[in-house]
């Protein structure tokens, strides 16, 4: 395992006291996209996110990724990397870890995703690393890196969503067509139907989180992501720093409490 990883190595398997082949852990280079399903929940694990997360046959999700972006807001593409992977059956658990060259800094990221017919789990672990020479120490600016979930425009635009602030107080709403001058601010949880009987609950920890809406290539979007991806001078991911964010999300239907 690369010397990188020793701050957050205690977030994996390793760290969790298992024992790879007595447990069936699957352990391999990523090379291509892998279909993953725990109950009515089905879901695309490719480049250590998610994609395409369905419930029932209902659209969730678009995709649900630890992001790192450069100054320009292009997000930052890393190496192949690895996959340890376990399904049993109702549940599938998956850790992945890679380095990202960004900004001129090498960050070094772990993500854990745990999947039921209940829920769906999503943490994050990312730590900077690099020489103090050539510019390194001054840290990624404006942050620029966290756990980004994208919702799909037609389960949010024009439905009402309760959301929770970080200051505790909560407020239900209605999203209008994605604009990028609309934003909901400081969330720390958000609650929607994407269909008729069916409730997801996002709980969000580690950071202070908004929703924007998006519109990129002619489709629209809805995006959730610590304030740390918007340009902001009052934060920074520098060098020594573990950065720990998670997504928590909860699935209430008639199916998912038998």
């Amino acid at each position: 395992m690369n010397q990188w990883f020793a701050e957050i190595a205690g977030n994996g398997p390793e760290g969790a006291g298992i024992v790879v082949s007595a447990q069936g852990w699957d352990r391999h280079l990523q090379s291509g996209p892998r279909q993953l399903q725990a109950g009515p929940l089905r879901a695309e694990l490719a480049d250590g996110g998610l994609r395409n997360v369905r419930y029932g046959g209902v659209d969730i999700l678009r995709s649900m990724a630890f992001v790192a972006r450069d100054g320009q807001g292009d997000r930052c593409v890393h190496g192949a990397g690895e996959l340890s992977l376990r399904e049993r059956a109702g549940r599938f658990e998956a850790f992945y870890e890679t380095v990202v060259d960004c900004e001129e800094l090498s960050l070094a990221w772990r993500v854990r995703i745990v999947g039921s017919a209940r829920g769906l789990s999503f943490t994050c672990w990312a730590r900077a690393q690099g020489d103090v020479d050539g510019g390194l120490q001054r840290g990624m600016r404006a942050g620029r890196a966290g756990l980004e979930l994208v919702y799909p425009l037609k389960v949010l635009a024009g439905r009402p969503v309760h959301v929770q602030h970080v200051d505790g107080s909560a407020e239900t709403t209605v999203l209008p067509e994605p604009d990028a001058l609309q934003r909901l601010s400081q969330l720390s949880g958000i609650a929607h139907e994407p269909a008729p009987g069916l409730q997801v609950d996002c709980r969000l920890e580690g950071a202070e989180f908004e929703m924007l809406g998006q519109r990129c290539g002619g489709k629209a979007f809805f995006r959730l992501q610590p304030r740390a991806l918007s340009p902001s001078p009052s934060y920074s991911l520098t060098r020594g720093r573990t950065l720990v964010q998670m997504a928590d999300l909860l699935f209430v239907s008639p199916g998912a409490l038998q």
